[in-house]
C-alpha cells in the first residue's frame, strides 16, 4: 500500500489536478459531513457521483469528513448532529447517507442528480438566501446557525490513520479528546483514513504544502498529524499525549519549538490547506 501511495503522492504533487467543472465562489468555507453505511447503495452513489463534483466546484472551500455509522466512534459526532437539528425525526435515526452542511442543514438519502440541488443548496445558505424545494421533506436544519467568534482563530488539525494502527488508535483516543476539550468550536479536527482513495488526494496536497518534504519510501507512514499551516508530523508515541498537547500549543503561540523533535515538518510561509 505504501509503494503505490508513493507512487500516487509523486504524480499529484507534480501533476496536479485539473477540473473543467465550473468552480463556485463562498462568501465563506464549510465543511460536510457524509454518514455512511457500508453496504448501502445510496451511500456508495453519493461517494462515486456527489463528493467528486462537490469538490471540484468548491475546490479548497469545501472540508468533506466521512464517518462509518457502523464505527463506535461516529456516535459521539453523529448524535451532536443529530441534536442540534429541528424536528428530526428518531425513525430515521442511524440511516445513511445523512450528508451534513455544517451549521445550516442536513440531508437524508440520496438519489442521482441530488448533487445538482445540493451545491444550489450550499451556495444560497452562505448567502442565507431561501434553499431549493426540491429537497424538502429529506432536509433538516439546524437550530442555529453555529457562529465563530471573529475575534479567535480557528484551527484545523488534519489526521491521517489506519485502522489497524494501534498507534493511530491511542491518538484518536487519548490527544483529541484533550484538544476538542481545549480548544471547542475553535479547532476543527478532522481524520482521514489513509486507505482511502480519497484521502491520497489531500495527502499529496498536504505534502505540497510543506518546507523540505520529499517524498519517498516512507511517504505514507502513519500517524500523520498536521496542523493546519504551522507543522505536520509523522508518527507519534503511545503515551506522549502531553507533549503532543504540548507542541500544538507551542506551534499556536509562536513558542521555540526544540530541535530535538524528529521528523517535523513546517509550512511555507502563508500556505495553508484549508
Amino acid at each position: 500500500m505504501k509503494k503505490i501511495l508513493f507512487l500516487i503522492v509523486s504524480i499529484l504533487i507534480l501533476s496536479g489536478c485539473h477540473s473543467s467543472t465550473k468552480q463556485i465562489k463562498l462568501n465563506q468555507s464549510i465543511t460536510v459531513s457524509f454518514f455512511y453505511v457500508n453496504d448501502c447503495s445510496q451511500c456508495k452513489a453519493f461517494k462515486q457521483e456527489a463528493i467528486p463534483l462537490l469538490e471540484n466546484t468548491f475546490g479548497d472551500q469545501i472540508t468533506i469528513q466521512q464517518y462509518d455509522l457502523d464505527e463506535e466512534s461516529t456516535e459521539k459526532v453523529y448524535d451532536q448532529v443529530i441534536d442540534s437539528l429541528v424536528d428530526f425525526d428518531e425513525e430515521f435515526y442511524g440511516n445513511g447517507p445523512f450528508i451534513v452542511v455544517d451549521g445550516y442543514f442536513a440531508l437524508l438519502g440520496y438519489e442521482v442528480g441530488d448533487e445538482e440541488y445540493l451545491i444550489k443548496d450550499i451556495e444560497s445558505a452562505t448567502l442565507n438566501k431561501e434553499l431549493s424545494y426540491e429537497m424538502e421533506g429529506r432536509r433538516f436544519l439546524f437550530t442555529k446557525k453555529i457562529e465563530t467568534d471573529s475575534s479567535q482563530s480557528q484551527y484545523y488539525l488534519y489526521l491521517y490513520y489506519a485502522k489497524s494502527c494501534p498507534v493511530c488508535k491511542s491518538f484518536i483516543d487519548n490527544v483529541i479528546p484533550q484538544l476538542e476539550k481545549e480548544y471547542d468550536s475553535q479547532m476543527k479536527i478532522i481524520c482521514y483514513d489513509i486507505d482511502d482513495e480519497k484521502s491520497i488526494e489531500a495527502y499529496a496536497k498536504t505534502c505540497s504544502l510543506l518546507q523540505d518534504y520529499y517524498v519517498d519510501d516512507n511517504s505514507g507512514s502513519v500517524p500523520f498529524i498536521v496542523l493546519d499551516g504551522y507543522f505536520a508530523k509523522v508518527g507519534y508515541e503511545i503515551g506522549d499525549q502531553e507533549e503532543m498537547i504540548q507542541l500544538i500549543h507551542d506551534m499556536i503561540e509562536g513558542k521555540k519549538i526544540s530541535s530535538d523533535i524528529e521528523d517535523i515538518y513546517y509550512f511555507q510561509e502563508g500556505k495553508t490547506f484549508h
